[in-house]
C-alpha cells in the first residue's frame, strides 16, 4: 500500500469522528473502543511514528487495545497496513 497523501488522512479523520458515536463503546472485555479511536485520531493529526506510539504506551500506560489501535493507525500513515485505513477495523462495530 502507497502512503496516504495530507488529504486522504485528513479524510481518515473525519471518518474516525463521525463514525466514533455508532461504534459499541466498549468490548465484553471491558476495552473502551471510543479511546482507542480517539487515540488513533491523535496519531493521524500528529503524525506519530511507531516508536512515538510505544514511547507514548510506556509513559501512559496505555490499554493494549488502545496501543494496537494507535499502531494500526501509524502504520496505515507509513504505507504499512494490510487491512487498509483505520476506519475499517471499527465498520464490523457500528450499531445500526
Amino acid at each position: 500500500m502507497k502512503k496516504p497523501s495530507a488529504k486522504q488522512i485528513e479524510a481518515e479523520i473525519e471518518t474516525l469522528r463521525t463514525m466514533k458515536p455508532t461504534v459499541l463503546m466498549e468490548s465484553r472485555f471491558g476495552d473502551n473502543h471510543h479511546d482507542a479511536i480517539d487515540a488513533q485520531i491523535d496519531v493521524l493529526m500528529n503524525g506519530m511514528t511507531e516508536d512515538n506510539v510505544y514511547d507514548a504506551c510506556e509513559n501512559d500506560g496505555l490499554k493494549d487495545n488502545v496501543k494496537d489501535a494507535m499502531l494500526e493507525a501509524a502504520q496505515w500513515v507509513n504505507g504499512e497496513s494490510e487491512d487498509g485505513t483505520p476506519s475499517n477495523g471499527w465498520k464490523e462495530l457500528v450499531r445500526k
